[in-house]
């Protein structure tokens, strides 16, 4: 079985570091100081800081950024998805904000979630690009896994080339095919996760499930 859905989805997030390269606001102002309060996980003082600065600039992306990541750290999935849909309808062209609402509307069954994370996978990561294109794809491929197998499963696909030596892909598309009764390509993807991770429990079973009902054993 799958690690549960809402765990790994949300451990894709990225820190709210998407603003550093296109601030323009002084050193001392309530973001900044919010940003601070972040960094020592003091969630309480940081969200006084950015509901007061959201409200005097209702424009400010990077505020409803930092707030949505401070109500998700805090587990208030419903806040924190409202907080990053403020800052996607600012200013859509950010990966940051659409990788982390799709990611929390995915936590709350919104249908809307895989609109959010396909328009990541289209979009520049503010940093480490290979890693934030690995999550973007992996968490699409969780979100279409139950509704269009075809696209998860090449969503798996996606992600893994972005992370060739991570066997959570090959895992999660194995056992997609596996439930779609696509044995063939199951098999594919578990010995994939085996020659990246010989002693994968999943990838063991699943690989034995496979062939039990291929009766190969």
């Amino acid at each position: 079985m799958r690690l549960a859905f809402a765990t790994t989805v949300l451990a894709l997030l990225v820190l709210p570091c998407v603003a550093q390269s296109h601030k323009s606001a002084p050193q001392s102002s309530p973001v900044d100081q919010a940003e601070a309060a972040i960094d020592k996980e003091s969630w309480a003082e940081a969200e006084t800081l950015l509901q007061d600065a959201v409200a005097k600039d209702p424009k400010d992306y990077r505020a409803w950024f930092d707030l949505g990541f401070t109500y998700t750290s805090q587990d208030k999935t419903s806040e924190a998805a409202q907080a990053y849909r403020h800052s996607v309808d600012i200013k859509p062209d950010i990966f940051e904000s659409n990788l982390n609402l799709g990611i929390s509307l995915a936590k709350l069954g919104n249908p809307e979630a895989a609109k959010y994370l396909a328009a990541a996978t289209r979009l520049k990561p503010t940093a480490h690009p290979e890693e934030g294109y690995y999550r973007a794809w992996l968490a699409l491929g969780h979100v279409l896994a139950s509704q269009t197998p075809q696209p998860a499963a090449e969503a798996y696909r996606q992600a893994a080339k972005f992370k060739p030596n991570d066997p959570e892909p090959h895992l999660s598309a194995a056992q997609l095919y596996e439930q779609t009764g696509d044995s063939s390509n199951a098999e594919r993807e578990y010995q994939a996760v085996l020659a990246l991770d010989p002693g994968s429990k999943e990838a063991i079973t699943g690989l034995a499930n496979v062939y039990l009902h291929a009766k190969r054993l």
